[in-house]
């Protein structure tokens, strides 16, 4: 992450010894004042809601077109990720009877019903488990009540 930050300029770089650190958890309103705002040059907007980021033929030099390459790669990889989570969850949305016939369910009501069902599906299976050592037991009682029975008739 530190190499998207640009490096200070030697105005800059004058200043930062002096600025005193600061709680991360307080937001700056103002400018620092002790760095003068006429020193240190601004940024010219680059348009509306751009933010300051700068397009392929905005380059300064073509030294920086292996960041900006690098950059694009990693936005694409981050936008593929974001694609193969929606996908997964509209799949398991899908899976969960509670959700399946909703139009839209947030992330975190799917994930919610997804658990209660895995919870439901365990119960299940454990109550499945009981019943058959149940069956068992009873199986084997019956064999020999048979055989005992069997061995009454022939006397």
């Amino acid at each position: 992450m530190d190499s998207f930050l640009r490096s200070p300029s030697s105005q800059e770089r004058h200043y930062l010894p002096q600025q005193t650190p600061r709680p991360a958890a307080r937001k700056r309103l103002v400018p620092p004042t002790s760095i003068p705002t006429a020193s240190v040059p601004r940024r010219r907007a680059r348009g509306p809601g751009r933010r300051g980021r700068r397009s392929n033929t905005d380059t300064d030099s073509e030294a920086e077109s292996p960041e900006i390459e690098r950059r694009s790669i990693h936005n694409d990889m981050e936008r593929q990720r974001r694609i193969g989570l929606k996908n997964l969850f509209d799949e398991l949305k899908k899976q969960v009877p509670a959700t399946r016939d909703k139009e839209r369910a947030p992330k975190v009501v799917i994930l919610r019903e997804a658990a209660a069902l895995c919870r439901k599906l365990r119960e299940e299976e454990y109550e499945r488990e009981n019943l058959k050592k149940q069956q068992n037991k009873l199986v084997t009682k019956l064999r020999k009540l048979r055989m005992m029975v069997s061995r009454y008739r022939t006397y």
